[in-house]
């Protein structure tokens, strides 16, 4: 009991106060000094992880209002961070380690209500990424729309290192096995 009353204690602080209803995303912090406001920055694992732990919570609950609240974050983080460009290329806004986290909420949200729109979504978009976005030693740019030639650019361990998780959860969630 100890565990999910702290859990759902510090999921509805967040959604009391970090949550912004417009939006339906979750904003960075709460500030303490030097007085308490809220930080207004946004960044997709903010929103990914609050998914996640709503996710959860419906898990271990049943209650529908953690459920709805998943689905309605995915649905505001969706608009808000999954846009394209002009040309319908991706447009990430954020670190991809970032998006990963957002990726993580939308699988768990999946596996509970079977809605393959937001997993579909970052898959075509890590896809994309795979085979547009690409250095000469395979490295993924930092911005997945490639309207700039990175290819010179030095990589970072945080845009590479998800990539590995991005595709695995693509291959679980298209229930591809290894064969080997």
């Amino acid at each position: 009991p100890y565990y999910l009353t702290t859990g759902q204690r510090f999921y509805d602080w967040i959604e009391k106060y970090l949550h912004d209803p417009k939006s339906d995303i979750v904003f960075n912090a709460w500030l303490t000094s030097p007085e308490a406001r809220i930080d207004d920055a946004v960044y997709s694992y903010n929103t990914g992880l609050l998914i996640e732990g709503a996710v959860a919570l419906y898990n271990f609950t049943g209650e529908q209002k953690y459920l709805d609240n998943a689905q309605r974050l995915a649905k505001g983080s969706h608009k808000f961070f999954m846009r394209r460009t002009t040309e319908s290329r991706p447009f990430n806004r954020d670190l991809a380690w970032f998006y990963l986290v957002l990726f993580r909420g939308y699988h768990d949200l999946y596996n509970v209500d079977g809605r393959s729109k937001y997993v579909d979504e970052m898959i075509a978009w890590v896809d994309w990424a795979w085979e547009n976005a690409r250095d000469d030693h395979g490295l993924v740019y930092s911005k997945w729309s490639a309207e700039k030639d990175e290819s010179a650019s030095p990589k970072w361990l945080l845009d590479e290192s998800c990539i590995p998780e991005f595709f695995a959860r693509a291959a679980v969630i298209r229930s591809e096995k290894n064969k080997n």
